[in-house]
């Protein structure tokens, strides 16, 4: 990620639909910084068993963040959600505990179920 991108993985950007030039003429995807502020939120997620409940609901703000969106097409919404998605498993995998989470969004009926029993990771995206 470039020096332009980053932020606070507390404070993550809105999705935005256009791309944006930076004060240092960089062009960045409306989306890309969201979508940088998301993987480095998802990073905490499965850290410790004890701070899952803790950190789900400041991802599934991030999903409702995009439900939101207004300038961003449904489509775009989805390939999103798949992408997050795609990058919960992946700490999922890296978790060292068993657990049960779901996401969604919901104004593109999206659902997503990731779950951890010893090393196996049961996961689907509807």
């Amino acid at each position: 990620m470039d020096k332009d991108r980053m932020h606070d993985r507390h404070n993550v950007p809105k999705p935005k639909g256009a791309d944006e030039t930076r004060a240092s003429g960089v062009v960045v995807v409306g989306d890309g910084a969201y979508m940088d502020g998301f993987k480095e939120r998802i990073h905490d997620l499965f850290k410790t068993q004890a701070g899952l409940a803790n950190h789900v609901q400041p991802i599934q703000d991030l999903f409702q963040s995009l439900n939101k969106a207004k300038d961003i097409d449904d489509d775009r919404k989805k390939v999103l959600a798949r992408k997050a998605y795609d990058q919960l498993i992946k700490a999922a995998e890296h978790a060292g505990f068993d657990f049960t989470v779901d996401f969604h969004v919901d104004n593109i009926n999206c659902m997503m179920h990731i779950e951890r029993k010893g090393p196996k990771i049961i996961s689907y995206f509807v």
